[in-house]
């Protein structure tokens, strides 16, 4: 019960977090995508290799809300690769971890234990990892 609250409490910041960046759920010019064309739209921009880091990730998130994992290897990047989108706050490094621990990625728990506790990432990384660390 608890760990669903926190669930739910993770993927509700992380649709405001997208929100905070111009992407607003399932609306798209006004009108009402499909699930499915919403998902093979961030599958795309995840896959192309030319997309803006920053558009990748949020694709990324975007599919993590929703239950798909298969943005994890752009997630992962985050912290792996310095300066793949990055931003001074930091705040991408708390999402990508809140992302991952919707998506039960226990592969990624010392990764999110790595993360720097500032700005908008404090709360999200340790949600995070109140998340990951129940199911380990």
């Amino acid at each position: 019960m608890i760990l669903e609250a926190a669930r739910e409490d993770a993927r509700g910041r992380l649709e405001q977090f997208l929100a905070g960046r111009g992407l607003s759920g399932l609306l798209a010019g006004g009108e009402r995508r499909s699930f499915e064309d919403q998902r093979a739209m961030m599958l795309g921009v995840i896959a192309d290799e030319l997309a803006r880091s920053y558009a990748r990730v949020d694709a990324a998130l975007g599919l993590a809300v929703i239950g798909d994992p298969a943005g994890i290897p752009i997630l992962r990047r985050v912290f792996d690769e310095r300066m793949f989108a990055i931003t001074n706050s930091g705040n991408e490094r708390g999402a990508a971890a809140l992302a991952l621990a919707l998506l039960d990625d226990l592969a990624s728990i010392e990764r999110v234990r790595g993360v720097a506790r500032i700005n908008l990432s404090a709360s999200f990384v340790d949600l995070a990892l109140a998340i990951l660390e129940r199911r380990a």
